[in-house]
């Protein structure tokens, strides 16, 4: 098991995530028996077919390389920012932000053989680059949840439980406990939603209708929006946009009005003069696929 990501330094642009070929698993790997031996056997040997590809996220305000502009605005010329309230496409949604977060939470209570693989894109005065992350959730007691802590993008951070085992590995030091508690610093947490996003799967307790309620009464000026956006298969599906802005930050979410689950979270945070912090998650998320072995693995010595 690695005890921490690799970090890449890269140019920013937006990218797509491709489900992995799925192994053969079950009986045909424990028989050992090649097709020709099957059917000399008189058995048919059973279609191999590939994991369903993952829901694409949509294309909305890409990150693109620097010194390009792009059709959002979002980033021109190396300067990273978040798109205002009413770009082209986008009416004001009258969803009630309690309402639209207790939906994400119902969702993540109700999901299961989920894969949520992405990116989280990270900018500050001194770096940027990205980390790979993934959140596997087979059930209550298996899943697999990986994010980034902005004061130390390179560092491993993993919530895992395999059974009766679970492990918190914070920033590359492991202890035994359970999932984690959120830090108090709510901006600070607005980085780090990849990871505390997931915990209403684990504690069945609501995270995003607070978070998200959190917002107006934290002093952030909210902008709620929505617009339908046709998926590659010809599907017509909404999405929904929640934007708060905050004296120092600003923080966006994009979350799939079909199946309630968040596929952006951006957070435009200026810490001080000379500090800025700009992160991006973009989970694509797949369902029902074979889940390779070891991904819920701990170290000997977490319990």
């Amino acid at each position: 098991m690695k005890n921490s990501l690799p970090l890449v330094v890269i140019a920013w642009m937006s990218i797509g995530c491709n489900a992995p070929q799925a192994p053969l698993t079950g009986a045909d790997m424990n028989e050992k028996l090649t097709p020709t031996a099957r059917e000399s056997a008189g058995e048919t040997p059973p279609p191999v077919t590939a994991p369903p590809k993952p829901e694409p996220t949509p294309s909305i305000a890409p990150i693109e390389p620097a010194a390009q502009k792009s059709p959002s605005g979002n980033e021109a010329r190396g300067k990273f920012e978040i798109v205002k309230p009413g770009a082209p496409g986008w009416t004001k949604s009258q969803i009630e932000l309690s309402k639209l977060g207790a939906k994400v939470d119902a969702a993540i209570i109700a999901t299961k053989g989920a894969f949520g693989e992405g990116r989280y894109d990270i900018k500050t005065s001194e770096m940027s680059g990205y980390q790979a992350i993934k959140t596997i959730l087979k059930d209550p007691s298996h899943y697999r949840i990986e994010f980034v802590n902005p004061a130390k993008p390179s560092a491993g951070n993993y919530i895992i439980r395999d059974g009766a085992r679970a492990g918190f590995m914070d920033m590359n030091s492991w202890s035994d406990r359970d999932f984690p508690v959120p830090p108090a610093d709510f901006k600070l947490q607005l980085h780090m939603v990849a990871g505390f996003g997931m915990s209403p799967y684990v504690t069945k307790k609501p995270y995003w209708a607070p978070l998200l309620s959190s917002l107006t009464t934290k002093g952030f000026k909210v902008t709620q929006e929505t617009q339908n956006l046709k998926m590659p298969t010809g599907e017509s599906r909404a999405f929904y946009r929640v934007l708060g802005t905050g004296k120092d930050i600003t923080a966006e979410f994009l979350i799939d009005g079909k199946r309630f689950l968040p596929v952006t979270v951006r957070v435009n945070q200026q810490v001080s003069a000379k500090k800025a912090i700009f992160s991006q998650w973009s989970p694509g998320w797949s369902f029902n696929r074979p889940i390779p072995a070891g991904t819920f693995s701990l170290p000997d010595n977490v319990n």
